[in-house]
């Protein structure tokens, strides 16, 4: 499809280069939605690019033709896409609003103190747990204690 030899050897490098690495970062962790991403871009353009079922010309008249055998794989491809989609944005979309809301810096002790002298007035929040402990002879004690928003890092 690619006439000059060089391009054509960069393209299946790269073409490699993702489908390894990326597939490596995925499995791994390691940049996983990142990874996914770029994988569901890579199946979108091979889709496009090399499963051209509506250019092969047989697709309504030969049941058994080229074009009914690359639509299957088009659709393969769009779906394999679809699913490496799911790593970058989960099955909810939580994961598209964590891609477009700027991060903050993390707040300064003196900000938050700041913040928390200004709520004054409100009741803190807490939540109640059970504080389990064995003593040096085998005894275990329980008491209820309660952890406010200071402790639990709001």
């Amino acid at each position: 499809m690619i006439k000059p030899r060089p391009i054509a050897i960069a393209m299946i490098l790269v073409g490699l280069l993702v489908e390894i690495v990326c597939s490596v970062g995925v499995v791994t962790g390691v940049a996983d939605r990142a990874s996914a991403f770029m994988i569901a871009g890579y199946c979108a353009v091979t889709a496009v690019l090399y499963k051209q079922f509506w250019a092969q010309g047989d697709f309504w008249s030969d049941p058994d033709g080229k074009g009914r055998t690359l639509l299957w794989d088009f659709l393969k491809n769009l779906s394999l896409g679809a699913g490496f989609l799911l790593i970058v944005f989960g099955t909810d979309g939580s994961g598209l609003t964590l891609s477009f809301t700027p991060l903050s810096p993390p707040a300064t002790p003196t900000e938050i103190a700041h913040e928390r002298s200004s709520r004054q007035g409100r009741a803190k929040p807490s939540v109640p747990y059970w504080h389990l402990h064995v003593d040096a002879d085998g005894v275990s004690h329980q008491a209820q204690c309660a952890l406010t928003d200071y402790e639990l890092g709001a």
